[in-house]
C-alpha cells in the first residue's frame, strides 16, 4: 500500500508589516481624549491613565495623528482602515513570497489586528492582485 497522503503543513516563511504612521501611546491617548471624549476632564484624566498602565509604548495608524480629531462617518474611517490594511497586507504578503514561495505553494494566510474594524471582515482575497 502506498502513501498518498499530502505533505505535512509547514511555515514557508513569515513577514510582518504595519501601517505607516507610528505615534507614541501617550500622544495617540491624548489626542483622542481630547477628540472623542466628553468635555468632562475627570474622563479624560480616566481614559490618558488607563492607556498609560497598558504596556503598549507605540502604535501604527491608518491616518496620521493630526487627523483623527477631524469628523468622519464610520464609512470614511471603515474605508481608511481598510484601504490601509490591503497595502499592509499586500506588503507582507509580497515579503513572505520573496522568501521563495510559489503563490500556487500558499495554502493559509494568517492575519490579525488588535484595534482595527472593518465591515465586512478582510479576507485574503482583499489582498490578491
Amino acid at each position: 500500500m502506498s502513501d498518498t497522503s499530502p505533505a505535512a503543513p509547514r511555515v514557508a516563511s513569515v513577514a510582518v508589516s504595519a501601517p505607516p504612521h507610528r505615534h507614541c501611546q501617550g500622544d495617540i491617548a491624548a489626542v483622542f481624549a481630547g477628540a472623542f471624549l466628553s468635555a468632562d476632564a475627570v474622563v479624560r484624566r480616566q481614559f490618558t491613565g488607563i492607556a498609560a498602565h497598558t504596556g503598549i509604548a507605540h502604535r501604527n495608524l491608518s491616518l496620521p495623528l493630526a487627523e483623527y480629531p477631524r469628523p468622519r462617518t464610520f464609512t470614511e474611517y471603515n474605508e481608511a482602515w481598510t484601504g490601509t490594511a490591503r497595502r499592509v497586507g499586500l506588503d507582507a504578503l509580497e515579503q513572505a513570497l520573496a522568501a521563495g514561495v510559489r503563490p500556487g505553494e500558499v495554502g493559509a494566510l494568517v492575519t490579525t489586528t488588535t484595534t482595527g474594524v472593518s465591515v465586512p471582515s478582510l479576507s485574503p482575497s482583499s489582498c490578491v492582485r
